[in-house]
């Protein structure tokens, strides 16, 4: 039950909130067997998401290029 939220977590990690990365990996870890505090732990991670829904980000300048580079080894 604890792998649909987690995919949800992680659409929206991907498409629209990074900053959530380190907690979506954190969790993801106990899918097979996840306790009590795993669940506070998921609750915390969408109240979160919830008290920051208004938050934004603006590039002021539209020459800046924004790249982003990630390691899998």
């Amino acid at each position: 039950m604890l792998v649909p939220l987690i995919e949800n977590l992680m659409y929206s990690m991907y498409y629209t909130r990074p900053d959530i990365d380190f907690s979506i990996w954190k969790l993801s870890r106990y899918t097979s067997k996840p306790n009590t505090d795993h669940w506070k732990a998921i609750a915390k991670v969408f109240g979160y998401l919830k008290r920051t829904i208004d938050l934004d980000l603006f590039y002021f300048d539209s020459l800046v290029v924004l790249e982003g580079y990630y390691d899998t080894s």
